[in-house]
């Protein structure tokens, strides 16, 4: 594997292990079966569900950094879309900020946000964006918060944008590992931190995860916030 797979793969392990498994790269098997069930107009059965979820509490893969392979153990599929983007993100932006006369720059790739920032610390371009309302998410809508990043990053999860739709009823995009159903009860969580993969990861999670167990996590984690807005509107902020 390239050195970039092997790292990326390396950070959704440990993000996988940072939320208890609120978050999980293995979900290939599990997105397959909701989009076939989608189309055929059912909801998966709980025998479909039952062993790919037993998959999600195995190791599926092994990771030799200094050989720069991956053993896989099982066919589980992996999915690393949720940590992937804000990888690529993480690494543009080191790559342009890194460019002579670059002296600050924010990269918005698909509403993941990073900024970085090369000028002395007293006169630093602090960047204002907007955070959508996900009752209101039409791009020329009032955002329901603004804040402010200074050489940081910003990612939003939520169910308004992408769904399942199966017989007149929506499902989230976004998967419980634990129980391998659309996860309920979030309808938008965002994230700021360091970089857009920690905060790609963490905002995925946080739509998992009960609105207390969430703040409890990022309370944890150094240079990270968040603002979670449930299904019943009600908001929530570290």
């Amino acid at each position: 594997c390239s050195p970039e797979v092997i790292e990326v793969l390396q950070a959704a392990e440990e993000c996988r292990k940072l939320t208890d498994g609120a978050f999980n790269p293995h979900l290939g098997q599990l997105i397959e079966l909701w989009t076939r069930s989608a189309k055929a107009g059912r909801v998966p059965t709980a025998a479909e569900l039952a062993p790919i979820v037993d998959q999600f509490n195995k190791a599926s893969i092994e990771i030799y950094t200094k050989a720069g392979t991956v053993r896989r153990k099982d066919k589980t599929l992996l999915n690393v879309n949720a940590i992937g983007k804000g990888f690529i993100i993480d690494k543009a932006l080191a790559k342009v900020a890194s460019t002579e006369g670059v002296q600050s720059i924010l990269l918005d790739i698909g509403g993941d946000i990073a900024t970085a920032d090369r000028t002395p610390a007293a006169t630093r371009h602090t960047w204002t964006v907007g955070v959508a309302n996900p009752r209101r998410s039409e791009e020329n809508a009032e955002p329901l918060v603004h804040i402010r990043l200074i050489g940081s990053a910003v990612a939003t999860s939520g169910d308004y944008e992408r769904f399942y739709t199966i017989g007149g009823k929506t499902y989230s995009h976004i998967f419980d590992p634990r129980t391998g159903m659309p996860a309920e009860g979030i309808k938008s969580s965002s994230v700021t931190a360091p970089t857009a993969a920690q905060a790609g990861c963490l905002a995925t999670s946080l739509s998992v995860l009960p609105p207390d167990q969430g703040l409890a996590l990022i309370q944890k984690i150094k240079g990270c916030e968040c603002l979670l807005i449930g299904s019943d509107g009600k908001q929530s902020r570290s």
